[in-house]
């Protein structure tokens, strides 16, 4: 079902970072995680351009909001749907203005990851599974 996915995650919580690994492994989606955000501009450069990014909101020294915006502006990424990733639900209405393509709450519901990233995959924007 999802030959060819690969997705990135943008996470320093590595327990959080591993659930959502282990979810897509049963997918059989392939994954890069990164996890030191005082290297991102330069992991965004090194990684694979993925089918949909999960971008956690809450990172040291930056915000999922203005990794977006590297990410945004970064010329192989630009296109790439980016999803919000975050135990805090109060930042669904910021998120939904911002250029997010979607909200997935911490923490993770196994089961309803596939339906959610297959919508993503779709080119939908999705906000109402969690």
């Amino acid at each position: 079902m999802f030959n060819n996915v690969h997705v990135l995650i943008i996470d320093d919580n590595y327990e959080d970072a591993d659930i959502l690994s282990e979810i897509l492994g049963t997918l059989n989606v392939t994954h890069d995680v990164i996890s030191n955000t005082t290297l991102i501009k330069t992991e965004l450069d090194l990684v694979p351009v993925p089918s949909v990014v999960f971008l956690d909101l809450e990172l040291p020294g930056t915000t999922g909001f203005e990794v977006l915006d590297l990410i945004r502006n970064h010329p192989r990424l630009a296109d790439v749907p980016v999803v919000a990733y975050s135990s805090h639900s109060t930042e669904k209405p910021s998120v939904r203005k911002s250029d997010f393509s979607g909200f997935l709450g911490k923490p993770i519901n196994g089961p309803r990851v596939e339906e959610f990233l297959q919508r993503v995959l779709d080119g939908e924007q999705v906000w109402d599974l969690w």
